[in-house]
């Protein structure tokens, strides 16, 4: 039986794995096994939010985070 809420465990923890590389909706959706535009809309029925929105939105948190760590925004933008 197919549980799209493991799924969309499966496509949070990849992005929080490969998140100062490059990501894109065609590797996630082959992921899980879904086509993209399926993939999109699931993923933005569940959460509210685009996965694009989503990936931007842990990267700022990211750098918020590094911020207030005490790392600057130079060594933030060299992860890129």
């Amino acid at each position: 039986m197919y549980n799209i809420y493991e799924e969309l465990n499966k496509i949070t923890e990849y992005i929080e794995k490969h998140m100062l590389e490059k990501i894109t909706i065609k590797e996630l959706a082959h992921l899980v096994g879904l086509n993209e535009n399926t993939l999109k809309s699931i993923f933005s029925c569940l959460t509210g939010i685009t996965i694009n929105e989503y990936i931007r939105l842990r990267r700022l948190s990211l750098s918020v985070t590094d911020i207030l760590n005490g790392e600057s925004l130079n060594s933030f933008s060299s992860k890129q």
